[in-house]
């Protein structure tokens, strides 16, 4: 064969053969419509399983975020009931307790079956309500992997503050004056007028009490009257409410609702003070004493009670027992701190011939009222005291001496009674506390008539039964609550104590009010001192400031001016987040010694005291 021949053979075949290539390749290409389909196929169930997971997940954050609500309201309701009522053993007056509570708004919010609720109550060293709620989770595609729900729970834990304590948080409030110490609780009369000192018991408002005002005056006016029953002035008054005359004048400054004592809770507008007193846990065979608890005071050195002139810092007018206000102390329960209906009245000082109005509640027994009728009209006086008709007290040098010497028909004969500048105990018998739980309790100081300024102590002792005079205090303590008048003494430099605030309130703000503040006939300064724990004050920008030892201070008077006479000076106390509790003080500097006056102290939490922990 010849080359040609042989070249054109090869051709031929080679040409053969990439025409015939195609056909084997598409043969193997066959297998590959069934890997897509497989493919296809588990991409489709690989969705599926996403969707179902992403359907399971959704359910179990919405059960989650439903639960965790739920949780967290029913700690927020059932917090309230502790110290003193954390499980059903022991229900409060409205039948509920704290746990009871808690699964009770639990199941207003879709979880009714109260096995799937954990209630847990804690009562120191915070009181704090722990609810847990368990459910479980219908499921889709998981259940392939793990049969039936899934089990979840939600916690939340609720804590309760307590009320902020004003005072030195010790036993007794006044300082124990039978010591002679820097101040005296006081309380003034409704008839007396509020620039005083008292922002709250006075039924008028003479002039304008906001520090920040000033367009207005300062209400120094003195007071004059048309008859025992109508008390009129010269100056400016709140041209609103229900108590004062001509026209319908009142106070604007009123105290928290139900926290009005026996002798008022049934008047326009409730007044007077109420104390907290707590007893620890475990504690018993407590007592509580008012000291003084119906002559008015005026000081260290003007024992006199009261004068016709209307000038509680003169000592040479006569008192008229005309005008002594009826003083009445009630001793409460307080088992809720934060729901005055739940208070049940135990024992009373009573000025009145008739016993206390305690309805709803239970009447308080006769032989926890101690009936001290009060000295506010001659025939009283003449009946209990051996005054004459128009006979009138002087007891401006103690003991039972008189001034001027008693005449005929003119004067009382025999001793002044035991409690003038004495203790006088409510109630015979004795407090106690649970055994693993504090117990609380409300005592309060009201006033339905009269005039004067009246001081008086308070003391709670453990095992005293003639006298609190140098009592064991048991580890009970007593604070004013919500307000506190005082009437300062001490001399031209002093500290007094303001507020205790513990460690619970760390990071949180108080809103503090000063009433009356820092008087005196030279210049003098106030200022708040803050414990060694830390925090600060905001002084508001209108206020006349000075410094003190490098320290801001207030000039609340300059060569006498008293710029804040009658007004309030409303401050911010801010707690660092590491706060560790303590007490904060006010230090006064003057020129002289507080004139015997009063000043008021008012404090509030900033912010709702029950709240979400953790």
């Amino acid at each position: 064969m010849s080359s040609f021949a042989r070249t054109l053979r090869v051709s031929l075949l080679s040409s053969y053969l990439s025409r015939s290539r195609p056909f084997p390749l598409r043969r193997k290409r066959l297998p590959a419509k069934g890997q897509a389909l497989v493919l296809f196929a588990l991409s489709v169930v690989t969705l599926l399983m996403l969707v179902g997971l992403s359907i399971d997940g959704l359910r179990l954050y919405i059960g989650f975020a439903q639960a965790q609500r739920a949780a967290e309201a029913a700690a927020l309701a059932g917090v309230g009931y502790l110290p003193d009522y954390p499980t059903s053993a022991t229900p409060a007056p409205d039948g509920s307790d704290a746990t009871s509570r808690a699964i009770q708004v639990a199941a207003q919010n879709g979880f009714t079956d109260a096995g799937t609720i954990t209630v847990s109550p804690q009562v120191t060293p915070v009181m704090m309500l722990t609810v847990t709620v368990h459910l479980n989770i219908p499921v889709s595609l998981v259940a392939l992997l793990n049969p039936g729900p899934v089990g979840t729970f939600a916690t939340a834990h609720a804590e309760i503050l307590p009320p902020l304590a004003l005072g030195d948080a010790t036993n007794s409030f006044g300082d124990q004056p039978e010591n002679v110490t820097p101040q005296v609780a006081a309380i003034s009369s409704p008839y007396e007028l509020k620039e005083r000192g008292d922002p709250y018991t006075p039924h008028c408002e003479t002039g304008w009490s906001d520090g920040a005002d000033s367009l207005h005056a300062d209400a120094t006016t003195n007071i004059y009257y048309t008859s025992l029953l109508y008390v009129a002035t010269n100056a400016p008054q709140y041209p609103s409410g229900p108590n004062c005359s001509p026209g319908t004048p009142g106070n604007p400054d009123q105290i928290p609702a139900g926290f009005g004592g026996l002798a008022t809770r049934t008047t326009p507008t409730p007044s007077g003070a109420s104390y907290l007193i707590t007893l620890p846990p475990g504690g018993s065979g407590y007592s509580v004493w008012v000291w003084n608890p119906r002559f008015v005071y005026t000081g260290f050195g003007h024992t006199n009670q009261l004068f016709t002139s209307e000038n509680i810092y003169t000592t040479g007018y006569t008192d008229n027992p005309a005008f002594y206000p009826q003083l009445a102390y009630t001793l409460f329960s307080a088992p809720l701190l934060y729901d005055r209906s739940a208070d049940v009245p135990l024992a009373a000082i009573w000025p009145f011939a008739t016993p206390p109005d305690t309805a709803p509640a239970a009447a308080i027994p006769a032989t926890q009222i101690t009936t001290l009728p009060a000295l506010d009209a001659a025939p009283l006086d003449t009946l209990y005291h051996g005054c004459s008709l128009f006979g009138a007290w002087n007891v401006q040098n103690g003991g039972s001496s008189y001034s001027p010497p008693i005449t005929s028909g003119q004067g009382c004969i025999g001793s002044l009674p035991p409690d003038y500048h004495g203790w006088v105990r409510l109630g015979t018998t004795t407090l106690a506390a649970g055994s693993t739980t504090p117990a609380y309790f409300r005592l309060t100081v009201d006033t339905n008539t009269g005039y004067a300024v009246h001081g008086y102590a308070v003391k709670v002792c453990q095992n005293a039964t003639t006298t609190p005079v140098g009592c064991s205090a048991g580890g009970a303590t007593t604070s004013a609550w919500n307000a506190s008048t005082v009437m300062l003494l001490g001399g031209t430099s002093q500290i007094y104590p303001l507020i205790n605030i513990p460690a619970a309130f760390a990071g949180r703000q108080i809103a503090l009010g000063l009433f009356n503040a820092g008087l005196g006939s030279g210049s003098v300064t106030v200022s708040i001192v803050p414990p060694a724990a830390g925090g600060t004050v905001t002084y508001p920008s209108w206020l006349r400031m000075t410094t003190v030892n490098g320290q801001p201070a207030i000039q609340t008077s300059y060569n006498g001016d008293n710029l804040y006479h009658g007004k309030w000076i409303r401050l911010t106390l801010t707690l660092p987040p590491n706060y560790s509790g303590g007490e904060w003080s006010l230090a006064w500097n003057g020129t002289y010694n507080p004139p015997a006056t009063l000043m008021t102290v008012a404090a509030t939490l900033i912010g709702k005291p029950v709240f979400l922990v953790g």
